[in-house]
């Protein structure tokens, strides 16, 4: 059983550019060493929020409807911090410090979109994530398992749907000249492969193995790019000839980040 292919899609232009000015004109020069006012340090540390919001969006803009109905309040401002977070890992002026998701991003790894069902107490099934012969080419295998067994839900929960995205980030430099912040790979910056099951069935008889490809189709893929991995399981119950989504009982992580 193999899991369908949805084309690779981008995101609104919007959340790929980002003018943000600094205040480091403004810096004090203090015993032979540049410092920031307290006002100016916190208007640069806003500047910083907002290039990791705009990170933020971009990652949330590849999920579907339903992925988005799993997210718990105030997941987009949790998630931004965590991208906000990684600046403190490179030189220079709050404000003008670079976010390095290729060398930092792994420290995303295993972020919660819905805290009240983790991912590992919800899915309890083995499964095998790995590198194609490309950066840009992802496999998931799901060797057979028991539905029944593998997953917490309620009682009410008659079906299972499970999904993927594997979403394009690029690095985030400040621009002196410009005055602003800038994606070093704007063309790639937000693209994304997706991959969602069929609807199936909780049953107490094991699936048969599932695998999945997720491709973004670069022929060259840019070491200041990395690449985000999103898996989620959502929930429904079958009421009336239709499909309802149990939103909030489904999990969804950053499961890797390459």
């Amino acid at each position: 059983m193999s899991i369908a292919t949805v084309a690779l899609q981008e995101v609104p232009k919007e959340y790929k550019k980002f003018n943000l000015k600094s205040t480091v004109s403004d810096a004090l020069k203090i015993s032979g060493k540049t410092e920031i006012t307290k006002g100016r340090k916190t208007t640069s540390t806003v500047l910083e929020r907002e290039v990791a919001l705009g990170i933020s969006k971009t990652l949330l803009s590849s999920l579907s409807p339903e992925m988005m109905e799993i997210c718990e309040s105030y997941h987009c401002t949790k998630l931004t911090t965590q991208f906000k977070g990684l600046a403190k890992y490179s030189d220079g002026l709050v404000g003008t410090r670079s976010i390095q998701l290729s060398k930092y991003g792994k420290k995303l790894v295993g972020f919660e979109f819905n805290t009240d069902a983790p991912y590992k107490k919800t899915f309890k099934a083995k499964y095998h994530i790995k590198q194609g012969s490309r950066k840009d080419q992802v496999i998931i295998h799901f060797p057979a398992f028991v539905p029944d067994r593998a997953f917490k839900r309620s009682k009410e929960a008659t079906n299972f749907k499970i999904s993927a995205r594997l979403v394009a980030l690029s690095d985030f430099r400040y621009n002196q000249v410009e005055e602003k912040y800038e994606p070093l790979n704007a063309d790639l910056h937000g693209k994304f492969s997706s991959q969602d099951s069929a609807m199936l069935p909780i049953l107490k008889m094991p699936l048969d193995p599932m695998t999945s490809q997720l491709c973004l189709n670069q022929g060259f893929f840019p070491s200041n790019t990395s690449l985000f991995l999103i898996t989620s399981v959502s929930f429904f119950v079958y009421d009336h000839g239709r499909f309802v989504h149990l939103g909030k009982e489904g999990s969804m992580q950053i499961k890797q980040v390459f």
